[in-house]
């Protein structure tokens, strides 16, 4: 279901391997920040940076509803193929780096849903949606964890509200 180029990037990301390490992460279109303080962390992965990840899956389903119908139809198929890949071949390393970090338990369940997020987004990106996902795979490709959001968190919009959202972050993106 899922382009095998796309399933090689995630199975070769190296999961954290640069935390904490003080260095600019350049993300494509977005303004970046690296964090220190692991509560804060623990706190944004339960406050705006969730519902950051809900406004971005809200919009990519949105914009599915508008551009694609069946591929819209199909996202319980393409949640379901994309957590069996990443149980499979991503998820033990990646569980396995966030445990040594400190970030097991809740940061588990949002890395699993931006991943399945992202899978989804490639996998459509040829309907023209808003690239939200791919941005935060940058992150991770360059051994980050991206844990946070400073600014407005956009709206969270139903999935059939009929029209094509413009979603792009303004703000920042906090990394760890």
């Amino acid at each position: 279901m899922f382009d095998p180029n796309t399933e090689t990037r995630l199975a070769s990301i190296p999961w954290l391997a640069r935390i904490r390490e003080v260095e600019p992460v350049p993300v494509t279109g977005w303004k970046t920040e690296q964090v220190s303080d692991l509560s804060a962390v623990q706190r944004s992965i339960d406050g705006e940076w969730r519902l950051m990840m809900e406004a971005a899956t809200s919009d990519l389903q949105g914009e599915l509803f508008v551009r694609d119908r069946g591929a819209h139809q199909r996202w319980n198929e393409y949640i379901k193929a994309g957590n069996e890949f990443l149980k499979r071949e991503v998820m033990p390393a990646a569980a396995d780096a966030l445990k040594r970090a400190g970030l097991a338990g809740r940061s588990e369940g949002v890395l699993r849903w931006q991943l399945a997020s992202f899978l989804i987004e490639q996998a459509v990106a040829h309907t023209g949606v808003n690239l939200f996902f791919v941005h935060i795979i940058e992150m991770y490709e360059a051994g980050h964890l991206p844990c946070g959001w400073a600014g407005q968190v956009p709206k969270v919009r139903n999935s059939t509200e009929g029209h094509v959202p413009e979603f792009f972050p303004n703000g920042t993106v906090q990394y760890l």
